[in-house]
Formats: C-alpha cells, structure tokens, sequence
C-alpha cells in the first residue's frame, strides 16, 4: 500500500508486509533458523528508472524503510545484492543491512579495475560482512582461496554453466 508521506516521497506502509514477516520468523524459529538473510532486492543500480532525477534517493529511502521494517518486526538479518563490488560502495552506503554483497562474473576483469580478486575487505569503507552473492563458477578452487585471502566471507556459486542463458 504505498501512500506519500511528508517528505514527499512514496513509502511502503508495511500493512500487507507484515504478516508474512510474522510467518518467515516463526517458521525460521521452528526450524532451528535455517534463513541466514532476506534479500532486499538484486541489484536494483540496475533498474533503468534510477536514471530519472530523484528516483535513485526514491529507492534508496524505500529499501531502508524495507530494512527497518524487517529489523523491526523480526530478528531475521537483510542483505542486498549489489551487481558489482563497485556499485556496492558506490551506490548502497547509508542502508542498513547487515550483510553486504556483490556479483562476480569473468567479463568484469575487463570492465572493471575493481574486483574482489585485488580489493582486500578491509579496504572497503562499509560495516559487516561482505561475500559474493553471485560468482561465475570458472577456476573455482582458485576463487575461493582469492575471496579468503582478501577478508570476505564466502561466496555463491551461480549456475553452473553461467552462459547458458538461465543465469
């Protein structure tokens, strides 16, 4: 049910929300906290209406009304799938989650400066842990020993053939 409110922006009224919210808490404490985080959204720098002037700092304000809401209401931790380490420090700073994450694909070594392979954890300016939420599975051994190395703490595989057009 979204409704402005004074500051003249849209906000999510939890009303519909919460009852779910209610319902994954209990379960996850039936079943001995299997849930480990909620994901707010998967990259959502990559919605083209962030281009829009003012709808970025929209979606931000969204996603930590969404943040507090589930803190709020359950102990259950949120996260946010960010499409790069890049865009995770550039454009989620100021929402609080609990657990940061980036994606990782092999055409990024060319697109980027920045990947996890050469940024240490320490060198990134954000509370919490960080993994990767996303990784193409190529050199897997050699990945998981680069993300430990560097301070992060794990990482996804994603797909196993991450160019079969389903990834």
């Amino acid at each position: 049910d979204p409704r402005r409110n004074g500051n003249k922006r849209w906000t999510y009224i939890p009303c519909r929300s919460m009852p779910w919210q209610k319902d994954i808490e209990k379960w996850n404490n039936q079943y001995g906290k299997p849930i480990y985080a909620l994901e707010l959204m998967n990259e959502p720098e990559n919605m083209a209406a962030l281009i829009i002037p003012g709808y970025f700092q929209s979606v931000k304000a969204w996603l930590q009304d969404l943040a507090n809401i589930i803190h709020n209401e359950t102990s259950i931790k949120v996260t946010l799938g960010a499409h790069t380490i890049v865009d995770m420090q550039r454009w989620w700073h100021g929402v609080d989650i609990d657990i940061r994450q980036y994606h990782f694909y092999k055409y990024m070594f060319k697109e980027y400066e920045k990947w996890p392979h050469n940024v240490k954890r320490e060198e990134i300016e954000m509370p919490g842990p960080i993994f990767c939420g996303e990784m193409e599975p190529f050199d897997i051994v050699k990945n998981i020993e680069a993300m430990k190395n560097n301070g992060y703490s794990g990482i996804m595989l994603w797909s196993l053939d991450s160019t079969d057009g389903f990834a």
